[in-house]
């Protein structure tokens, strides 16, 4: 019996009518379309949209790729529960004060920290970038991000 092979068949993910000769481009979204989709985002402001879209058209994505099957995931280890504060300690020789600058016990020099020291250099240009969060913080173009960064500076270097 002879299977039906003749008729229009329609592009599984179809995209506008290609251009003619040199600018013709596949149009049913085969294998050269290795992007992913620009994502949806809903909820901003009015011409914010249109904004994210222009950005996310500028530079796509590559495809995901597929999750491989047949690995085995690694087990999760449970997390030991935390240890009340009404149990005795489980260091009786360690003084409370172990890890503070001052006081019986290791300073903080055992906590092995980075050095916390910043360049006057280093700190003019922070101040720069303080002086500019805080100018988006007044006209009200700040996000809680924002304002979470301008503090933390803030409370850092004044």
């Amino acid at each position: 019996m002879a299977e039906n092979r003749g008729g229009y068949r329609k592009p599984e993910n179809p995209a506008p009518v290609s251009g003619p000769g040199k600018m013709s481009k596949r149009t049913d979204g085969g294998p050269a379309d290795t992007r992913q989709a620009q994502q949806k985002v809903t909820g901003m402001a009015y011409g914010e949209n249109q904004e994210l879209n222009a950005i996310q058209a500028q530079a796509p994505l590559a495809a995901a790729q597929a999750i491989p099957t047949g690995i085995p995931m690694q087990e999760v280890k449970p997390v030991a529960a935390p240890i009340p504060l009404s149990e005795p300690t489980q260091r009786p020789m360690e003084p409370l004060t172990a890890g503070m600058p001052f006081g019986p016990g290791a300073g903080s020099e055992a906590l092995n920290l980075p050095n916390q020291q910043i360049t006057q250099e280093d700190r003019q240009r922070a101040l720069l970038v303080l002086g500019v969060l805080q100018d988006s913080i007044s006209r009200g173009a700040a996000t809680q991000g924002t304002l979470n960064l301008y503090r933390q500076l803030r409370s850092e270097l004044l």
